[in-house]
């Protein structure tokens, strides 16, 4: 052995540390076991903890979402009917008492009764009750075929136990007269820049002189008027000859003051079967409208009942234009006035996740008929 050098004697003598075995190995061999139980159970009760939290929050956002959706499908079909009955019964100038240009009685010809600006069926267990058939509405003159086929309303999709509403007015705006109409040959001319009047649609000759009901069978333009031609027909929907005026006049010597002529405007609500179904499989319904010859509309989704009660008035000839009762539709006495429609709207939408039903809200308001 060498002898130690001066500087390296004067050095402490360094010890290697030895560690035990055990704190060796575990070192090099990871957790121990009872930290591992810790540390699963942990994250199984953060899991679970995140996991509770996401379906609460998913949850109460879908409820939060289908009160809002079944809210705004109220106020959506609130909108629509409001706007329709307040409007009913609007002939123009000539009032609520319509003469019938056609052969056919008022009941004959259901969309164009005119006497009855507003109208309903209580629950709707079938079209048994309209005369004609709503799946022929109108009929073209002298036959049962309808006027415009594939646009009547399908009673087999109707949602039994839902009323029905029918409202009756003129589509504005009105088209007034060229030139005054005081005998029973002068012609018809409006000013018609829109060009809205056609062939084998229904109007009203309406002025201070009263309400004439007629169907225009030809319309021939020339500078920005229209002539309307109105021949005689056969069937309910055919016009009666030579009674259109009946001593009335539309207009004078100043010339057609505020004579006009309107298209007749039937506004059919109802509820029935929307296209498709819900998530669950269920059928879902909507709120419809079918508008004069048009086809149905499907308005408002997630629509499910519609009742309505009238407010009538027994005397409407006294000084006083207000209800005195309600009604319901199948109710209303024969010689009332309609003056206000009490409307209940039934709306849902699927709540939330896991729901077995959807969430199911009314909603009611009272609309008074302005023209009555």
């Amino acid at each position: 052995m060498r002898p130690l050098r001066p500087e390296e004697a004067a050095e402490p003598m360094r010890v290697r540390q030895v560690l035990p075995r055990h704190r060796r190995r575990r070192r090099g061999g990871g957790f121990s076991l009872l930290e591992v139980l810790v540390a699963t159970t942990l994250g199984a009760v953060l899991t679970l903890a995140l996991t509770q939290l996401f379906t609460t929050t998913a949850r109460a956002n879908a409820l939060h979402t289908g009160h809002a959706r079944l809210q705004e499908s109220a106020r959506h079909a609130l909108g629509f009917l409001g706007a329709s009955i307040r409007g009913a019964g609007f002939f123009g100038c000539g009032g609520a008492m319509p003469r019938n240009g056609l052969r056919g009685g008022w009941r004959q010809i259901v969309e164009l009764d005119l006497t009855r600006p507003v109208e309903g069926f209580d629950g709707v267990p079938n079209a048994a009750r309209w005369r004609p058939d709503l799946s022929a509405l109108p009929l073209r003159a002298g036959g049962g075929a309808p006027m415009f086929r594939r646009r009547g309303i399908d009673a087999a999709r109707l949602r039994r136990g839902s009323d029905l509403l029918v409202l009756r007015r003129l589509a504005t705006p009105l088209h007034p007269l060229r030139t005054p109409v005081v005998a029973e040959g002068d012609p018809i001319v409006v000013l018609d820049p829109q060009s809205a009047l056609r062939a084998d649609r229904f109007a009203v000759l309406t002025g201070c002189g009263g309400t004439r009901l007629f169907r225009i069978t030809s319309v021939s333009r020339r500078g920005g008027a229209a002539r309307l031609a109105r021949a005689a027909g056969a069937g309910p929907f055919g016009n009666r000859p030579g009674s259109l005026l009946a001593g009335a006049t539309f207009g004078g010597p100043d010339g057609p003051a505020a004579a006009a002529v309107g298209l007749v405007l039937s506004e059919i609500y109802f509820i029935a079967r929307a296209a498709g179904e819900n998530s669950r499989g269920a059928p879902v319904w909507s709120l419809w409208r079918k508008t004069a010859g048009a086809r149905p509309a499907e308005l408002v989704r997630g629509v499910d009942g519609l009742q309505v009660v009238f407010g009538v008035d027994q005397s409407p000839g006294d000084a006083v234009s207000a209800p005195d009762r309600l009604a319901p539709p199948s109710r209303v006495p024969a010689n009332a006035a309609v003056r206000s429609v009490h409307v209940v709207v039934t709306a849902s939408a699927v709540a939330a996740v896991g729901d077995d039903a959807p969430a199911r809200r009314t909603f009611a308001a009272t609309f008074a008929v302005r023209n009555s």
